[in-house]
């Protein structure tokens, strides 16, 4: 499995235009309907930690079901955050990078 420091930006676009091409997805793929999943989405990450105390987090990191959850939603976060500059051909990362420089 690649590392962190060896996945560029264009590895993880090119994986993540192939999951959202193998389940025929970018037909649902328009700025607002994107803005609303990323929410949606973003509600279920937070959601595995609801009523958790804080000095009860680490009971999530050591359970591997609620680890997996954890890790499939926030993959589907970042899937979303990658879409809009997708929809709209603008290259929000880019251009984020360029006005804090």
């Amino acid at each position: 499995m690649a590392s962190d420091q060896d996945t560029t930006i264009a590895v993880l676009k090119k994986r993540v235009k192939k999951f959202v091409d193998d389940r025929d997805w970018a037909k649902y793929h328009n700025p607002k309907d994107v803005a609303v999943s990323i929410t949606i989405e973003a509600a279920e990450l937070v959601e595995i930690f609801q009523w958790v105390k804080d000095s009860e987090q680490d009971k999530i990191t050591q359970d591997s079901a609620k680890m997996q959850k954890l890790k499939d939603e926030l993959a589907d976060v970042m899937i979303y955050l990658r879409q809009p500059g997708q929809c709209s051909g603008h290259r929000y990362w880019a251009s984020r990078v360029t006005e804090d420089s």
